[in-house]
Parts: C-alpha cells; structure tokens; sequence
C-alpha cells in the first residue's frame, strides 16, 4: 500500500504524510495514555506512518543514487534502522518505567515535529546523483 502510494503521490508528499501521521500516533497515545482505545488507535498509526516514511524514505533513497551505490546504500540504511530497532527494544522497558507513554509520545512528537520542519527547509525531492 505503501509503495504504491509513494508510485501514484510521490514519495516526498507519503513522507510527510506519514509524518503527519506519527504526529497523530503521538497525540493519541500521549493525551490518551489512560484509554486503552486511544493508545491501541494510536499505535496502529503509529505503524502505518512509520511505513509511509520508511517506504517513501527509501525510494527517496535508491532514486537520488547511481545505480551501483543503491545497494550498499540501501543496505546501510537498513542496517542503521536495525540497530535502531535493537536499541529501541532493549530500552523500551525502562523508558515506559521513567516516562510512560505520555513522556515517551511527548519525545517522539518533539522529534517529529523537527524532522517535518527540516524537510519544510530542504525538501525531500532528489536533486543530486551520486551523493
């Protein structure tokens, strides 16, 4: 679904859309933290924005490189998103100790409302080949 999206919009508008979306998880699962509904709606759009961008990011990706760089580019990228992922579980238990999702959303709401004000300053389409 994703795929197709970022084929038929652009991949630079499902981008920020998915992070329109993770903005929307956030306010879900931060303002509603009590309400099982809320927090179950919220992580469901937490997924689907996480794909929209990761999906849209790695097109974004491959079609700003040559050819015999999108492999290794695309294969470092999903290796740093790995070792993020690692990371993020090994500290989920304490983060949701110290912060619960409230804190946590409200971290995640700060990072996303950067990343959406940097992609505003320099856009996502690709310009350059071969960075």
């Amino acid at each position: 679904m994703m795929g197709w999206s970022a084929d038929r919009l652009g991949p630079a508008k499902v981008v920020l859309l998915g992070l329109l979306t993770l903005l929307a998880a956030v306010l879900l699962t931060g303002f509603g933290a009590a309400n099982m509904t809320m927090v179950t709606v919220g992580l469901v759009l937490l997924g689907l924005g996480w794909s929209a961008a990761t999906i849209a990011g790695a097109t974004l990706l491959v079609s700003s490189l040559e050819p015999d760089q999108a492999v290794p580019a695309q294969g470092f990228s999903d290796a740093t998103m790995s070792l993020a992922g690692a990371l993020g579980s090994a500290l989920a238990g304490p983060a949701m100790g110290w912060a619960d999702y409230s804190g946590i959303s409200a971290v995640v709401g700060v990072v996303v409302v950067a990343a959406g004000i940097w992609v505003g300053r320099v856009g996502l389409e690709p310009t350059t080949k071969g960075l």
